[in-house]
């Protein structure tokens, strides 16, 4: 269990890692990367980053929710919610 856990923040603190240095290198290589390509050739560039964009976005927002519903805190407060709603009982 340890172990998986500390492999997950190595795999985590790479990432975190190697993201920043690809944006510097792409963003320092911009002229190298867009000179040759058309205007069709940047739209489709452009279309491509906008999709992963989405994608890492999405999986964020699932991962997020996820998390939230599997915590055990937080699932026993929303059972007690749906108790308390279905039996028609309030705190009041």
């Amino acid at each position: 269990m340890i172990k998986d856990i500390l492999s997950l923040s190595y795999q985590t603190t790479i990432g975190i890692a190697i993201v920043p240095l690809l944006s510097f290198l792409a963003l320092k290589g911009h002229s190298k990367i867009v000179s040759p390509l058309v205007t069709t050739g940047i739209n489709v560039l452009n279309r491509t980053m906008g999709s992963l964009l989405v994608c890492v976005g999405i999986q964020f927002i699932v991962l997020g929710i996820y998390g939230f519903l599997t915590d055990e805190t937080y699932s026993r407060l929303i059972i007690g919610l749906i108790k308390r709603v279905w039996t028609g009982s309030s705190s009041n």
